[in-house]
């Protein structure tokens, strides 16, 4: 079941993801797919309002997302 996650605005290119059950992204809107379709996320399961999106980098270090998420929809 995919879960959308979006986030604060402030003027990035990207205000919203997709991920798979897996917390992959799948789908990243406005712009920017092509830098974040197939990202990993980690600790997707719980997340909500406020909290800080965590995802893995090229070199599969975690690194913490800027933007803080706005709302999850499941």
């Amino acid at each position: 079941m995919a879960i959308t996650i979006e986030f604060e605005d402030r003027g990035q290119d990207f205000l919203a993801w997709t991920i798979d059950e897996n917390g992959v992204v799948i789908e990243c809107k406005p712009f920017q797919a092509w830098l974040w379709k197939g990202r990993q996320l980690v600790d997707h399961a719980n997340l909500k309002r406020g909290d800080v999106v965590h995802f893995l980098d090229n070199d599969n270090h975690m690194r913490p997302m800027k933007y803080r998420v706005a709302r999850v929809t499941r």
